[in-house]
């Protein structure tokens, strides 16, 4: 635990296990589902942490990664690697380094582990576990690190994808660090936090993954998602039949707490769902009951994901 303040460190993993934005048991239970969200669809897992670079999760799950299961029978590796792909969104060099990264871990089994050829899921998992002592100086690593576009966070997030325990230390698992206590000489180098993250793990007795998904998960934001549920709850229904005259309409909760509403909280990140109360309590004038306020944090958070429907055969 060399160049991280040891008792600093013990005071954010105690406050982290006080106040937790998701508890150790769910983060847990979390981890253990991680690797197998891709489960033979190791060529969307590529796309998936490529495309997750300073942009919003929610497209990278609901638009970019169906683009590339759309366009190829089967989502794997080989199909992956075989041509770049064609997906509406990509940034420049992106869908390069998607297509390098799956020939790259092509060719890390057919150098290093040939038994695992022909088998996506043992090529990931026997990459994820050669590739640790790489996670400090990834670009050494020369089947993947090396493959421009793809940075220690990334490095990262496709060892915990393909079954490694890491953490992606990105700017989201700095602050949440910084806001329990944690102090960087630079708060954006993946390295420094990766390193004060993990000894944040091991003071917690805690996996490292387990602690990412603590860190990544514990927010709390208003999503179209939740105001299309709270729209479907009793709070909603009760309020918003007497609101609609005023509207000369139906109410919709985005007229309240959407992007073009007239409340706070749309496009604000909270790590635990009092401070977003905190925001959405200040707006209780105007006769909007606290029922509803209430019901849309419960919508809110931890941040989640959904898993992709399979494809049938004929899709």
């Amino acid at each position: 635990m060399s160049h991280v303040n040891r008792n600093q460190v013990k005071r954010v993993a105690e406050s982290l296990l006080t106040y937790p934005a998701v508890s150790v048991e769910l983060a847990t239970k979390l981890a253990k589902q991680y690797y197998g969200r891709y489960a033979q669809r190791r060529g969307s897992m590529v796309v998936d942490v490529v495309a997750s670079a300073w942009r919003n999760y929610d497209r990278v799950e609901n638009h970019i990664v169906p683009a590339f299961e759309r366009s190829v029978r089967t989502p794997d590796l080989k199909s992956l690697a075989k041509e770049s792909p064609n997906i509406p969104g990509l940034r420049g060099g992106e869908a390069a380094a998607m297509q390098a990264a799956a020939a790259g871990l092509l060719r890390f089994a057919k150098e290093k582990r040939p038994a695992t050829l022909n088998d996506d899921e043992k090529i990931v998992k026997a990459w994820a576990k050669y590739a640790e002592p790489f996670r400090f100086d990834t670009k050494s690593e020369p089947y993947v690190g090396a493959v421009k576009k793809i940075g220690p966070a990334l490095f990262a997030y496709l060892r915990m994808r393909a079954g490694a325990d890491a953490i992606k230390a990105d700017v989201w698992v700095a602050r949440v660090l910084e806001e329990h206590g944690a102090t960087f000489k630079k708060a954006t180098d993946v390295i420094e936090v990766t390193r004060y993250a993990e000894a944040v793990a091991e003071a917690m007795g805690v996996s490292r993954l387990v602690l990412d998904q603590m860190l990544w998960r514990g927010e709390w934001k208003i999503t179209q998602r939740a105001l299309d549920d709270l729209e479907k709850t009793a709070a909603w229904k009760k309020f918003a039949g007497p609101y609609s005259r005023f509207l000369d309409r139906r109410a919709r909760p985005a007229d309240i707490y959407g992007p073009n509403g007239a409340l706070d909280g749309w496009g604000m990140s909270f790590k635990h769902p009092g401070e977003l109360w905190e925001v959405l309590a200040r707006n209780m004038g105007g006769g909007m009951p606290p029922e509803v306020p209430k019901a849309l944090v419960a919508l809110c958070g931890p941040r989640v994901e959904s898993l992709p429907r399979r494809r049938a055969k004929g899709d």
